[in-house]
């Protein structure tokens, strides 16, 4: 990942293509997403999921520029809202994926998609000049 990237939506993006990549060159590494880390320690569980939650939500919001985000926002529920969206999209796009064929991805077609939806969150969240 490229944390030099300062735009939380171009952050996001790179996350995605990359992981579209890995995708394109390890189709069957959607199985293993399916595959569960839980044990039946509930003490040990819940570590597992505090530290999931931790690695998502601050590695790639970490020194990000909030110089675009419009002033009446807090920037913190802003990033939490940004979050939750892409959790969602995430989902959508791999039930998408899971319910086709792996060789006949429209990657492209998965990138547009992406690009739209950011387009969308930047009229949300940025100011005029940033969209």
């Amino acid at each position: 990942m490229d944390y030099s990237i300062k735009d939380i939506f171009e952050r996001l993006r790179t996350s995605y293509l990359i992981q579209i990549e890995l995708m394109k060159q390890y189709p069957k590494i959607l199985d293993f997403a399916k595959l569960s880390a839980r044990t039946k320690s509930d003490e040990i569980n819940a570590a597992l999921e505090e530290r999931e939650k931790r690695r998502k939500t601050y590695e790639i919001f970490d020194m990000i520029d909030t110089t675009k985000f419009r002033a009446d926002l807090n920037i913190e529920k802003c990033k939490q809202f940004i979050l939750w969206a892409n959790i969602g999209f995430t989902e959508e796009i791999l039930d998408d994926i899971r319910k086709s064929k792996y060789q006949n991805l429209d990657y492209s077609h998965i990138v547009e998609i992406l690009d739209d939806y950011f387009a969308e969150l930047r009229k949300v969240f940025y100011e005029p000049a940033y969209r």
